[in-house]
Parts: structure tokens; sequence; C-alpha cells
């Protein structure tokens, strides 16, 4: 049996200082950024990444979105991405566009918070698990 080239990049980790924090959101981004334009080290099928955060941050659901609001300016400040949005809810957890790649961000608060980001393009396929809600909501006109 053949083990798959990017088996080992499945999941991707990196630590960083305060959640909400301007700098670590603009590092974030970067290495989020990176991942995705990276040469062949990210499949949007497969590859999860966690950014984690000193246990010392606030972990509520305000912080990551203030997380994730500077994240998307960052996005948009650097044109990024085709057509910025900024993220938005989907219950307790966010969907964001960082580098054109759209993310399920769910917000991990154990011994110290975590965000992790997960490909919307993994929920497309057929899987037992009811996918989150990744797709673009409606708008509907008057």
């Amino acid at each position: 049996m053949t083990t798959p080239q990017r088996a080992h990049r499945r999941l991707v980790q990196r630590a960083y200082g305060s959640l909400a924090d301007p700098a670590d959101a603009a590092r974030t981004w970067a290495d989020l950024a990176g991942l995705v334009r990276g040469a062949g080290a990210f499949d949007p099928s497969c590859t999860t990444f966690v950014a984690a955060f000193d246990a010392q941050t606030p972990a509520g659901g305000e912080a990551a979105y203030r997380h994730l609001l500077l994240m998307a300016e960052e996005d948009r400040r650097r044109d990024a991405s085709e057509d910025p949005v900024p993220p938005r809810r989907t219950g307790v957890d966010f969907v964001i566009t960082v580098a054109d790649q759209r993310f399920f961000v769910s917000l991990l608060a154990l011994a110290a918070p975590a965000l992790s980001f997960t490909p919307c393009a993994q929920f497309a396929r057929g899987t037992a698990i009811p996918a989150p809600r990744c797709a673009e909501t409606p708008v509907l006109w008057d």
C-alpha cells in the first residue's frame, strides 16, 4: 500500500501569542495564506490548519470573531482574494475567506484557545457527518 505524498500535511499547527491581537491576527493570516499558496503543501480536501494561542488570552466567541475580522482586513489590505468578504457566523462557528480559499472555523477552548481552519471543500463531498453551513446565504432583493 502506498502512502499519499501529502499525508503528513493533513494537520498543520502554529502557536501564537494572543487571540484578537492585531499582530497575531496578521501572523495567523500570513501563515494560513502561505500554506494555501505553497507549492503542493496544501490539499483542500484533507488539510486542516490549527492556530493555538496562549492560555492567558480570552477564549470567547467575541475574541475569535475579532481575530477573524482582523484576518479578513489583512486579506483585503493585501488584495489576496478576488472577492474579499468579512467573516460570518454560522451558529457558534464561522466562515472566512483567506487567499481565495473558504474555511470553516471552529473555536476550540480547552486548556488554551485555538482556532481550527478547515477548507469548506472538505464538506462538499459525501460524508456521514452533517456538513457545516459553508455555502453563502442567498441575498434576497426587494
